[in-house]
């Protein structure tokens, strides 16, 4: 298991929402069985989770997804870039279909609030701020958008010169978010890779299940992050398929190096949902 992770600054009402919101979750149906008659976890992206909590009756919905998010009790995954200066020295790092930990997601809260404040107090330029040695400018403190499956959020702290100790810029943004649920135990037909229940106490959530903890079967291949990783590259421009076939040919290549790699037949019922998808935008 993970370690525990404390919330940030979440009011007992926020928890509230978020534990209403998981009990929600925990409904739907999350385990499906692929063409080789193995069990998987399916993924959703956040704006899909974000209509069926609110149609399921959960008020603030986008509150709630981002309560769940930074107590660890669903695991997001997406494509992130992450720029830092500090002590007079860039760091870089971004990912494809990656895991987005709660310290994000606190991170995202703290700026939020932050904003907030300031928008209330009309202090309209303080609540979007300028990176000037990484290269941004008049950006939001926070931007949650679950509806656009999407995130960021930037810190600052300034100074007479970059390179003293105390200066800093830093930006996170993550777009293509999905949750994930990770394990599969055996029976079971509701949420996995979630809390396996709303939360009794509220200052102490329980982490999501990793990989190591699964107490079924995997499946043969990482369906979710496969078709999450080929629909974001359809998203983001990279990869414009003309038809069907060109999706199943992407998700072998994909898949290649685990098991082998799977079929023309396998792939064929998540290229049509990754086909009929892009198709609609």
């Amino acid at each position: 298991m993970k370690e525990k992770t404390k919330p940030s600054a979440f009011s007992a009402g926020d928890l509230e929402l978020g534990k209403q919101a998981l009990k929600v979750m925990k409904s739907w149906q999350w385990v499906r069985i692929d063409p080789d008659n193995q069990p998987y976890s399916s993924a959703m992206m956040f704006h899909t989770a974000l209509n069926r909590l609110a149609f399921d009756g959960v008020e603030y919905p986008s509150a709630a997804l981002l309560v769940l998010c930074a107590t660890g009790q669903i695991e997001a995954r997406g494509d992130f870039q992450w720029t830092k200066l500090h002590g007079g020295e860039m760091f870089k790092l971004d990912g494809i279909g990656t895991a987005i930990e709660p310290m994000r997601w606190q991170e995202l809260q703290k700026q939020a609030i932050r904003r907030q404040e300031l928008l209330e107090e009309g202090n309209l330029k303080s609540a979007t701020i300028d990176l000037p040695k990484i290269g941004y400018s008049q950006r939001p403190l926070a931007d949650w958008e679950p509806k656009f499956d999407s995130m960021s959020y930037v810190r600052f702290s300034g100074g007479d010169e970059w390179s003293h100790p105390n200066y800093f810029e830093e930006i996170f943004s993550a777009e293509n978010l999905a949750i994930f649920p990770l394990a599969l135990p055996d029976g079971e037909c509701g949420i996995v890779g979630i809390a396996d229940e709303a939360q009794e106490d509220d200052s102490d959530p329980q982490p999501i299940m990793d990989a190591t903890s699964q107490l079924g079967r995997r499946p043969k291949y990482d369906w979710p992050a496969a078709t999450l990783a080929v629909f974001g590259r359809i998203h983001r421009g990279d990869f414009k398929p003309e038809n069907q076939a060109d999706i199943e040919r992407a998700l072998i290549d994909h898949l290649a190096e685990e098991n082998g790699g799977p079929s023309e037949s396998t792939v064929r019922p998540y290229a049509k949902l990754i086909w009929t998808e892009s198709q609609k935008a």
